[in-house]
């Protein structure tokens, strides 16, 4: 039955996952900021109005049930009646200071903690915009050191994306394809895949589906690189693999370079299998 709940959970967070990482980067991790900041807001709420005074009324039932008990002791020997009565004070004490605690939760949060948590969500979006964002679009543009540390932020956030990808591809897989990729397979027939001129088209992995080096030579070194590809771009299969020791490139071409190469472990398996590249 737990199994079951989970199951349904996961599908339903995929599902949403699934279409919230189709949105454009930039959207995409300024939604996520949203989201982040709504939770904790959420979480706040809760511990103020249902987690914190929850807590409060179970440690006054366990003050009531010592002094109960203090009472029972005192009654029956009078030999340890002084420090149970000061034992009782102390509770005594410990319930006053449990009753402010439950009147301070009642009251609203002043306006300038408010104030404070706009002003911390607008300097968290501008660094995220400007340490994530940012180098997300403007490695292509760059060259040397700044090229290699946009690259490294964008090979972390590139990650984190792709395993939330990954989750949602476990739990979800639409039934019903896309307008695109219906139209594709009814313009590719069994019969042209024979054909000799028949070209492979290859999408990219969760690895590679929000940034994707092209290469002009089959390398990896920070000079080389023409472009970065993402989502839903098509790579055209050239029929050319080198092994460089380390890593298996494919030579591929799109609309803008008709030569480039790409790590194999950036395209999706099926294209692989499909191209027959091993």
């Amino acid at each position: 039955m737990i199994d079951a709940i989970l199951n349904i959970l996961n599908l339903y967070v995929a599902i949403v996952l699934h279409y919230i990482l189709k949105l454009p980067f930039a959207v995409l991790i300024i939604f996520a900021i949203l989201l982040v900041f709504i939770g904790l807001k959420l979480i706040l709420f809760l511990v103020r109005r249902v987690i914190g005074p929850l807590i409060l009324i179970l440690l006054k039932y366990i003050i009531y049930f010592l002094q109960l008990l203090a009472f029972t002791i005192a009654k029956k020997s009078t030999k340890y009646r002084n420090k149970i009565e000061n034992f009782d004070e102390i509770l005594n004490t410990f319930g006053m200071k449990l009753t402010q605690w439950q009147e301070q939760l009642k009251v609203k949060a002043p306006e300038s903690g408010k104030k404070i948590g706009v002003y911390g969500f607008f300097i968290l979006l501008f660094l995220i915009v400007v340490f994530i964002v940012a180098p997300h679009y403007m490695e292509p543009l760059l060259t040397g050191n700044a090229k290699i540390i946009c690259s490294r932020i964008n090979k972390v956030s590139n990650q984190i994306l792709g395993g939330f990808q990954s989750y949602a591809d476990e739990y979800y897989t639409p039934v019903i394809k896309e307008k695109d990729d219906l139209e594709n397979t009814s313009m590719v027939s069994t019969d042209s895949k024979s054909d000799e001129g028949y070209q492979y088209i290859l999408h990219l992995s969760s690895e590679g589906y929000y940034g994707a080096n092209l290469r002009s030579s089959p390398e990896k070194i920070s000079t080389n690189v023409l472009t970065t590809v993402s989502g839903e771009d098509e790579l055209i299969y050239e029929n050319e693999i080198v092994n460089d020791g380390s890593i298996t490139w494919i030579k591929v071409s799109t609309e803008k370079f008709s030569e480039a190469w790409i790590s194999k472990k950036l395209i999706q398996e099926e294209d692989l299998q499909a191209a027959g590249i091993e």
